[in-house]
């Protein structure tokens, strides 16, 4: 039978088939802030707490001040995340800002994961930040049971000029065979 037109029978059941095959996501928004030491070499850690059952979907690092590089050419803000402390085994060590005088612009979001993908270099031109690594997402994002997901921040090869707290912001993503 074709599908009713309005006013017409209705029990050909097409609607009911539709509403079947649609699936409500829970979604959780995890935030942290972190303050990103100056030192070149030295690392501020932290965590972020990944739900049971969860796939991580999407990274966002927002600065709540300018941070910028140093004049040389090889200097950087590295960023990594992993599963354990100072490890990498989700996204390893890329420069968020890569070279000489580079900043990250306070209040921007700068997505390093999104939709479960890393990001391709100088991916945050449009951000204001010239340039930037690759960002390749290397481990496993979707985690049975609860754990403490890991990141990192290093200043490479000199101190930076300008430093101050970030926001890291996870979105996980119910993904177990209950919301299949």
């Amino acid at each position: 039978m074709a599908n009713p037109m309005y006013g017409q029978n209705k029990a050909d059941g097409l609607i009911d088939s539709i509403k079947s095959n649609h699936v409500i996501l829970e979604k959780t928004v995890v935030k942290t802030s972190k303050a990103i030491t100056a030192t070149a070499a030295a690392n501020s850690d932290g965590t972020v707490a990944q739900p049971a059952g969860t796939t991580l979907r999407s990274v966002i690092i927002s600065p709540q001040s300018v941070i910028t590089s140093d004049s040389g050419g090889s200097d950087d803000l590295d960023f990594s995340m992993g599963t354990a402390a100072g490890g990498a085994q989700i996204l390893a060590a890329k420069a968020l800002i890569d070279g000489a005088s580079v900043s990250l612009t306070a209040g921007a979001a700068y997505e390093v994961i999104s939709g479960g993908l890393g990001q391709g270099a100088n991916a945050f031109v449009g951000l204001g930040t010239a340039t930037s690594e690759a960002s390749p997402v290397v481990g496993d994002l979707y985690s049975a049971g609860a754990r403490d997901v890991h990141f990192r921040f290093t200043p490479l090869n000199n101190d930076l000029v300008a430093t101050g707290t970030v926001d890291v912001i996870c979105t996980f993503v119910k993904t177990s065979a209950t919301n299949a």
